[in-house]
């Protein structure tokens, strides 16, 4: 049987690997339509939404959540900040990708969709590898709790 706090895990890793899918599929899309010389203006706008939307207030949950409490650990001293600033690449490259040119010909968004998708994989396995087990194994931090936290930081940012 499992505890709360491992149950928090559980919820935190899996709810990673569906935005990891998610964002597969958008960016997905958007590469295919500009690869085929497609209109990419919806695909496009899709992503955004879902970036802006989703991924981003995530990010910024975790920071004030997540990231708070575990900032008193020691082996993620070097982790966080670096963690913290895949954050603001990620809302660096999505603003990016909002600005670019919907000219099909140029191709101009597919290279931000790309390193928005590679950069949020790898931060979410970091994530799930090294912040995660890290918190999850500290005496006196409460996982679930933290999860809670994010629910409701989540909540009241819509």
């Amino acid at each position: 049987m499992s505890t709360p706090e491992e149950n928090a895990f559980e919820s935190m890793v899996s709810h990673h690997r569906s935005m990891v899918d998610e964002l597969r599929a958008l960016t997905s899309a958007l590469v295919d339509d500009a690869d085929h010389g497609r209109d990419v203006d919806a695909s496009s706008t899709k992503l955004v939404t879902y970036l802006n939307d989703e991924v981003l207030p995530h990010a910024t949950a975790e920071e004030n959540s997540l990231y708070r409490a575990a900032a008193g650990i020691p082996s993620l001293s070097a982790t966080l900040p670096q963690m913290i600033d895949e954050h603001r690449e990620l809302a660096s490259l999505t603003r990016r990708l909002a600005e670019a040119s919907s000219d099909p010909a140029t191709h101009a968004r597919a290279p931000y969709t790309t390193q928005i998708f590679v950069l949020f994989v790898t931060h979410a396995a970091k994530e799930n590898d090294i912040v995660l087990p890290a918190v999850l194994a500290e005496d006196g931090v409460d996982l679930s709790g933290l999860l809670h936290e994010m629910h409701s930081l989540l909540a009241g940012a819509t």
